[in-house]
């Protein structure tokens, strides 16, 4: 079942104040744009060219108006150690890397997700104390879920009801909000992911956006936006390619003009430099973008395709983390059609249905007769031409 998308909610107080006409046109629908346009981030901070990102380990320098070095994985320990090692309680900010040019910053709203066996969000510091409150004319309204939150998907939304006077302005960026984790005691030393999705980034324009002009709303949404968090274990210390299982197809083997489906899994470090793509080469010229299901740093890659000859093809699937890529192949046999004539031409054989009607030359007889014709052409040859 789909997710609720978070949605701004008003208190009783507030529905009968002239605000709500303002607030009104800052409701953040979850709204998939058709691109990125006009946005220039700065790259760099956030690991590959992004908007909206998360820091497992901001320091001093992350503020409502700055950010320091981002940090896409924290150890933590499940128990306080002493050991310089940071304990269970840590931070983790979501940010804003740059507002593109001609927008301006009034809203937005996202899921932050994280596995709740592992982590659960403590505090939340919201929007008001950060970037989309640091114009002297803003005024923020924060919705969504409160904390502490162990549901594994935390709603945020907020909107500023100043409007255009309160908006922040093309090349801003900093901090969104703030949220304290606690980790949990694990099983066993684990490494899991946070991410963000259903990211809407809202500007102040107002008047009908909504139907009228998408490029009023620009999409933050690249995919996906993670950190991670280790228990009781090292970080990994540097990028890897993608680990890929050998891939299968569905059905094994397959027939001409049959459709055939193939997937292969496949584990990453999750230190890539932008989203996880994939590609499946079905052996016959035919390469096709895969479908990639599961999580950042453990997934799948499926494609479907229809051969149109018969053969042992080798199928490739390859799984890049944006900076590195991994490849696994297998081999996958297409039959030709049931209904086609073998190879070569030969003759099929009578239908015998109602032999008893009809008379037929046993096989034998005439393997017999072919072998003398042979013989005899070979006799004649030799007297035609002296040989």
């Amino acid at each position: 079942m789909k997710r609720a998308v978070p949605v701004l909610r008003l208190p009783a107080s507030i529905v009968t104040c002239i605000a709500l006409l303002a607030v009104a046109t800052l409701l953040l629908p979850v709204i998939v744009g058709s691109g990125n346009e006009g946005v220039e981030a700065r790259g760099g901070t956030g690991g590959w060219p992004q908007i909206l990102g998360l820091d497992v380990s901001p320091d001093a320098s992350n503020t409502a108006t700055t950010l320091g070095t981002i940090e896409r994985c924290i150890r933590v320990e499940s128990t306080d150690t002493g050991a310089g090692v940071p304990g269970p309680n840590f931070n983790v900010d979501a940010f804003l890397d740059d507002v593109p040019n001609g927008k301006d910053l009034a809203g937005f709203n996202y899921f932050l997700n994280y596995d709740p066996a592992y982590l659960k969000v403590s505090t939340c510091k919201v929007a008001q104390n950060w970037l989309l409150g640091s114009h002297p004319l803003s005024s923020v309204m924060n919705s969504g879920d409160a904390c502490p939150n162990v549901s594994g998907a935390l709603a945020v939304v907020a909107a500023d009801t100043g409007g255009a006077a309160g908006a922040e302005v093309a090349g801003a960026l900093g901090v969104l909000e703030r949220y304290g984790f606690t980790a949990l005691v694990p099983a066993s030393p684990v490494c899991v992911d946070l991410t963000l999705s259903d990211i809407v980034v809202d500007d102040s324009a107002g008047a009908d956006w909504w139907a009228s002009d998408g490029d009023q709303v620009w999409d933050a949404y690249y995919d996906p936006k993670y950190g991670m968090v280790c228990i009781d274990k090292a970080c990994p210390s540097a990028n890897t390619p993608p680990t890929v299982a050998t891939p299968s197809c569905s059905p094994e083997p397959s027939t001409v003009g049959q459709s055939v489906t193939c997937s292969a899994s496949f584990t990453d470090d999750g230190l890539g430099g932008g989203p996880v793509t994939c590609t499946v080469n079905f052996g016959d010229a035919t390469t096709v973008p895969g479908t990639v299901g599961g999580t950042p740093t453990s997934g799948t890659c499926t494609a479907t395709h229809t051969y149109a000859t018969a053969n042992t093809f080798t199928v490739t699937v390859q799984v890049s983390d944006g900076t590195l890529p991994g490849s696994k192949t297998a081999s996958h046999l297409v039959n030709p059609p049931a209904d086609a004539s073998p190879v070569g031409g030969i003759a099929e054989l009578p239908d015998v249905s109602d032999s008893s009607t009809r008379d037929y030359i046993p096989l034998a007889t005439l393997a017999a007769a072919a072998m003398l014709a042979l013989t005899a052409g070979a006799w004649y040859a030799r007297r035609r031409w002296g040989r």
